[in-house]
């Protein structure tokens, strides 16, 4: 074999080991322009456009509403330094180990840079997800968001916004990979979207916390994200930082934790009750800040944590904004909301048409009185391929080629769809049951495919002189 010093040609070459895609098997269908959409093009959005090229879906289309180089929540939304999930997890590389990060870093760096590293940087982290889409050749469509979604018969019709103008398509399976936000949106309290927005700003927003320089910051949340914006203010020199706890302490315990085992991965199988209760449990509880995102922020002397510090009342007062909690009343120069999402179909503009339809969890299941939780409610009943249901039987049949492949299916599923350690299990299960749907769908032609005439690999005479035709005739 001859030697190759270029790591990604010796990455082709693995890859060739594989054999090439497979052809496409979907046939084509009267007025359909694509076969499968992935709407995001993060790592999950990634991970499924290649899932989908080896399974034989060539028809498949990724968009991102992002420029090109923009994409993902690594190059500013996520303010945390590094991942929170451990280096050596698996993720979009779907078990081909050529493909992941380890093996990306250690051909450029070496085995002891990789060693040295504890978690992986978030600025990594982007750069080498833009690598794995070039060297997977996966078709992404950049600057293109997602404005309308309609039922179109048995299929979906997407209206797509791009530079460019609008452009209507019609789809036979949509995939929503769209993250924590996917289907819902940034949680405000009520009290704050009584002030003007310039006094605000919710984490998952851009920020430039370079205004924040000498300045008072008040973060509400008691999160990772709300010790992520903190510190980052504070790097970005603002005078003060006050975070604002709803909880007698912080959370401590990393309730999740129990439910990261191989065996969870089957938890959607389990009664409605059982999978009530426990989601219950963990969203109960609360999710702890990691240790070096405190560690991160307490480092400063000029950042303080408020203990059951709800937020009573909020004024105005000239350019800034006076917040009064239990403990006392203190001006700020600008709030960060690091309240994370509200779970609720209905929230999605592009989802107007069809936000009816779906059935959530508070349409199949009643809990008893002291496991109520109306935010639980809201989450979308999703079918064991990660699919919306109709709300009402007979309503909404289309709606089972929607696949809510994000954030939204914890309920159903017990997994945070979009984290990377989700993808090992989740991709693969999805193109699967996208696969089984688009076979049975298409069942008439496949009936005639398998039962077509096909060439002979023999003409009969490689054997005629080798026929038996009694010892005599020999």
């Amino acid at each position: 074999m001859s030697e190759v010093t270029n790591p990604d040609e010796l990455v082709q070459r693995y890859l060739g080991y594989l054999g090439p895609a497979p052809e496409n098997w979907v046939p084509a269908t009267p007025g359909v322009d694509v076969d499968v959409l992935v709407v995001g093009a993060g790592h999950t959005g990634l991970s499924l456009g290649y899932a989908l090229q080896r399974a034989g879906i060539a028809n498949s289309l990724v968009i991102d509403a992002a420029e090109e180089g923009q994409q993902s929540i690594w190059r500013g939304r996520a303010r945390m330094k590094t991942l929170r999930t451990p280096k050596t997890a698996p993720g979009p590389e779907l078990g081909n180990p050529v493909l992941g990060f380890q093996a990306w870093f250690e051909t450029r760096n070496g085995a002891e840079a990789f060693a040295a590293i504890g978690r992986i940087p978030t600025p990594l982290w982007a750069e080498y997800l833009d690598w794995l889409r070039g060297v997977l050749k996966v078709p992404v469509r950049f600057a293109t968001r997602l404005v309308a979604v309609e039922p179109r018969g048995e299929h979906v019709a997407v209206t797509l916004q791009a530079p460019a103008g609008q452009q209507v398509l019609t789809v036979r399976k949509l995939v929503l990979a769209t993250g924590l936000g996917g289907l819902g949106g940034a949680n405000i309290p009520a009290l704050v979207r009584e002030l003007p927005e310039r006094f605000y700003s919710h984490s998952d927003s851009s920020i430039d916390f370079s205004s924040f320089a000498d300045k008072r910051v008040a973060v509400l949340g008691a999160g990772p994200s709300a010790f992520d914006q903190a510190a980052t203010a504070l790097e970005a020199g603002a005078s003060e930082v006050h975070l604002y706890v709803r909880g007698k302490d912080l959370v401590r315990t990393p309730a999740y934790r129990a439910a990261v085992y191989p065996g969870a991965d089957s938890f959607h199988l389990l009664p409605d009750a059982d999978r009530w209760q426990v989601v219950n449990h963990f969203l109960s509880r609360g999710t702890n800040p990691p240790t070096d995102s405190v560690l991160r922020a307490t480092a400063f002397k000029n950042f303080w944590i408020h203990l059951d510090s709800a937020w009573d009342e909020l004024t105005v007062e000239g350019d800034q904004v006076r917040v009064r909690s239990a403990e006392e009343s203190l001006p700020f120069d600008h709030l960060i909301l690091a309240t994370g999402f509200a779970v609720d179909p209905a929230l999605r503009p592009e989802l107007k048409a069809i936000a009816d339809d779906i059935a959530l969890w508070q349409d199949r299941y009643t809990p008893p009185a002291e496991a109520n939780n109306a935010a639980v409610g809201r989450y979308p009943y999703l079918g064991n391929k990660y699919e919306l249901q109709p709300r009402v039987a007979g309503n909404g049949e289309y709606l089972k080629n929607i696949h809510a492949f994000n954030y939204s299916a914890f309920v159903t599923f017990c997994r945070v769809l979009g984290d990377i350690p989700s993808l090992r299990v989740a991709v693969p299960r999805l193109v699967s049951g996208i696969s089984e749907d688009l076979f049975l769908a298409d069942r008439e032609a496949h009936l005639a495919r398998l039962t077509r005439d096909v060439e002979p690999d023999l003409s009969g005479e490689e054997y005629v002189a080798n026929l038996w035709h009694g010892r005599e005739a020999r």
